[in-house]
């Protein structure tokens, strides 16, 4: 059932940020910022992904 009012949430969200065009520029940059960050660290961690596995079965 949270993830229905998450996705509603999500979605309100950003229609309010549609809505109020150039003011909801700062927050877009911010969660723009915070992608390219999580990206990167989901780049990191799949690069030595295959080193954790041979550690592994070591």
């Amino acid at each position: 059932m949270i993830y229905y009012q998450l996705s509603f949430l999500q979605s309100f969200f950003g229609i309010g940020l549609s809505v109020i065009g150039e003011k909801g520029q700062p927050v877009k940059d911010v969660l723009s910022g915070t992608l390219d960050a999580v990206f990167w660290m989901i780049n990191k961690i799949l690069k030595l992904a295959p080193l954790g596995v041979f550690c592994f079965y070591m």
